[in-house]
């Protein structure tokens, strides 16, 4: 079972790396396609915000008997630290259309090698302000560099539905979609909030 879907940065976006609140310089994650390196946004963050929203959708989704099994995130997701489960997902990445992301559920992500949008990013200074002297404080200047407003990124999910059987993979497919339309709804990364396309299923 696949799901492919576009991510549309709707407040700039940063996926970075260090804590929050860090006053240095941060750069947001890159993917290198081919020769070609663009901001994207990990499989890891995008996974982690699955199983953090599913988590919290599924006493709703038991209620109203869209999920039956309790112990649907563990099998789905894994343990915490586990590296291999059915649930897996790639790096959402920067595209130029939709057409193109068609195509790609159609014919296979890797088409995207000769379709990757190189787009720019915007770097966004900050400063903290001393609360005494009222002015800048020592060493508190600092920049993040964002994904740009209105970026459509391509990313899909696979469920391997031979490891959970037919009945938990529709199941799975089930709090899965749930859970990705709930993520407009929630801050990603550092304070990014997005909106979500479904292109394929």
């Amino acid at each position: 079972m696949k799901i492919s879907y576009i991510i549309v940065i709707k407040t700039p976006g940063l996926w970075g790396t260090g804590k929050k609140g860090l006053e240095a310089d941060n750069l947001t994650y890159k993917c290198r396609i081919g020769e070609v390196e663009v901001p994207c946004i990990p499989s890891t963050s995008i996974k982690g915000a699955l199983r953090k929203t599913a988590s919290q959708l599924l006493p709703i989704l038991k209620q109203i008997g869209a999920v039956k099994d309790p112990n649907i995130i563990k099998e789905v997701f894994g343990d915490r630290g586990t590296s291999y489960t059915p649930l897996t997902l790639t790096d959402a990445i920067p595209l130029s259309s939709t057409d193109i992301a068609k195509e790609a559920f159609k014919k296979g992500i890797h088409i995207l090698i000769n379709n990757i949008l190189k787009i720019p990013t915007m770097t966004v200074p900050h400063v903290r302000i001393d609360d005494k002297s009222l002015t800048a404080a020592k060493r508190a200047l600092f920049t993040e560099e964002r994904i740009p407003v209105e970026t459509s990124l391509y990313g899909e999910i696979h469920i391997y539905e031979k490891l959970l059987g037919e009945d938990k993979a529709l199941e799975a497919m089930r709090l899965i979609l749930f859970s990705l339309s709930d993520l407009r709804y929630r801050y990603l990364g550092r304070k990014s909030l997005i909106d979500i396309k479904i292109i394929g299923i």
